[in-house]
């Protein structure tokens, strides 16, 4: 049976690709064709990818829930975490306010602390 091309697009794509793979046109269209269905069921989805070994089919099974249900609420988990590590560091950072040496400072006094007692004349530890 033959192909009829009428589209011009994809009559100057097979042209193109059959010219750079040194195919005829037949050729061209039937790699092509089977290059993108081995893409296709080659394909992993995100959730897939994440859980290869079903987990999240177990789960999605086991509590009457989709996955991507299951995907949305493992995500606001991640932010919900996340945005307390960040809420920590700042209270951290605000409850060292004012206690702080900056580190040129810091340095400054271990090395007049060495530097004194290579003398002699700093106070014995």
């Amino acid at each position: 049976m033959a192909i009829n091309i009428d589209d011009p697009e994809a009559d100057a794509l097979t042209r193109t690709f059959a010219r750079m793979a040194g195919l005829s046109i037949s050729e061209a269209i039937v790699t092509a064709m089977k290059e993108a269905i081995d893409r296709r069921r080659n394909r992993e989805e995100p959730l897939e990818t994440a859980r290869p070994n079903g987990e999240l089919d177990r789960i999605a099974s086991g509590t009457s829930r989709s996955r991507s249900f299951l995907a949305g609420e493992a995500v606001a988990a991640y932010v919900d975490r996340e945005l307390e590590i960040i809420d920590g560091i700042k209270r951290g950072i605000a409850d060292a306010a004012g206690r702080l040496v900056p580190h040129e400072e810091a340095m400054a006094e271990i090395f007049d602390v060495i530097r004194k007692a290579e003398t002699g004349k700093g106070d014995k530890v």
